[in-house]
């Protein structure tokens, strides 16, 4: 795993629940990849107590903290409307129109609370 930036411990607000690693991936129009790529990190990691967006992965014996953050580009399909009944988990940010893959993924990591931020295309798996 590939690891592109830290946080500073500084940008992190008490108000908001920390997690080791925030994965932020910008969507449009691509809900049949964004749906196989959020069920893989579903099947990847647990739910843990509170709060309800924050999941465990174990990774070679280490556990971490992750919370998945999804920037909808302005999609016209359904990706915006399913994403939080099929992935309750999921932070999404919908945008009222389309920002382009960097501003997006700088929408994402505005509002990421993880000590490490990865930035994960939609069509991984």
């Amino acid at each position: 795993m590939r690891v592109f930036a830290k946080r500073s411990p500084i940008e992190s607000t008490p108000s908001t629940p920390s997690a080791d690693l925030s994965i932020i991936i910008v969507s449009w129009n691509v809900w049949d990849l964004l749906r196989a790529c959020l069920a893989s990190i579903e099947r990847a990691s647990q739910p843990v107590d509170a709060p309800a967006a924050i999941r465990k992965l174990d990774v070679n014996g280490d556990s971490f903290t992750l919370e998945v953050i999804v920037v909808d580009n302005a999609s016209s399909d359904a990706s915006a409307t399913l994403i939080p009944s099929r992935f309750p988990w999921v932070h999404l940010i919908r945008s009222e129109q389309n920002l382009g893959f960097t501003r997006g993924n700088n929408l994402g990591y505005a509002q990421a609370a993880g000590r490490f931020i990865y930035f994960l295309n939609p069509d991984t798996e």
